[in-house]
């Protein structure tokens, strides 16, 4: 059924709900009036039909003495209303049939409304644990999971961290300025990425700083790893120009002292990551 000016309608009609769902998909129209008592279908399956055919369009469900509460039940379903046969007049119906269309514009907006908050709160959680350049998990995060894992630190050995900074951040900022000093941070970030597992957790723990949780991971792999990542860094250097990764390494387990924690492991990781990054800053002086 569609409507025109001064309340008149236009009524398309169909005696079986297949005719009729098809007339509704291959036309544009305002409301459907349903009877309950279709020659191919009968009752709420009726409904049921229709809202798995995912049809956006306000139902007003036409219904007999005798199945009075199947209608009630059926505003539940999905429909905007409904009408007892022989007990409507004119009035009756085009209000009915306002209040259906009007219902249904609201009962839209408001999934509408509630799809954009639950984005917005998923948007929201997310920002909370992850870091807004990169992607990566936080600070916040990252020291919420070391106190997990602290926890349970039997459950993680070995465990091993890997403490990163990057050496030319600074550098990048002063010369190339803050855009390409974020580029730096971001290539660093991906390249970090793509050493890690789904079990390990990597964070940006501050402007140039990264820190990776690798647990059930023994020292060896992880130094294994280490020997990949210069690789690949050493690769992404010699395709561009212009921003150069420059980053140094600790590393440490528990494998060297199993009687320390989670926070033991990470000072000598980063302990041993400020010798490299010295280290390498005095070559770079020679």
């Amino acid at each position: 059924m569609s409507e025109t000016t001064d309340e008149i309608y236009c009524i398309e009609y169909a005696e079986r709900l297949s005719d009729g769902i098809k007339k509704i998909l291959e036309n544009r129209f305002d409301i459907a009036l349903v009877d309950l008592n279709l020659p191919d279908s009968i009752g709420l399956d009726t409904i049921s039909f229709i809202v798995k055919k995912d049809i956006n369009i306000p139902l007003i469900i036409l219904t007999g003495l005798d199945d009075l509460s199947i209608a009630t039940k059926s505003l539940s379903e999905g429909t905007q209303d409904y009408l007892v046969k022989g007990q409507f007049d004119d009035k009756t119906l085009k209000r009915s049939i306002r209040y259906a269309i009007e219902r249904k514009k609201l009962e839209v907006e408001k999934r509408q409304f509630e799809h954009e908050l639950n984005d917005l709160k998923n948007k929201y959680q997310f920002l909370s644990f992850h870091d807004s350049l990169t992607g990566l998990y936080n600070r916040m995060y990252f020291d919420e999971e070391i106190k997990r894992i602290n926890s349970d630190i039997k459950r993680f050995k070995p465990l091993t961290i890997i403490s990163i900074d990057i050496n030319n951040l600074k550098d990048t900022n002063d010369m190339l300025g803050h855009e390409q000093g974020d580029i730096l941070i971001i290539e660093t970030a991906k390249i970090l990425s793509s050493f890690i597992r789904k079990t390990d957790i990597l964070a940006r723990i501050g402007g140039d700083e990264f820190c990776a949780v690798l647990p059930n991971t023994e020292l060896a792999i992880a130094n294994k790893r280490k020997k990949e990542l210069k690789e690949r860094i050493k690769a992404c250097n010699s395709q561009n120009a212009i921003i150069k990764i420059n980053i140094a390494i600790g590393i440490a387990s528990t494998q060297e002292d199993e009687s320390t924690d989670v926070y033991g492991v990470i000072k000598k990781s980063n302990e041993r990551m400020y010798i490299n990054k010295k280290l390498l800053k005095s070559k770079r002086k020679n």
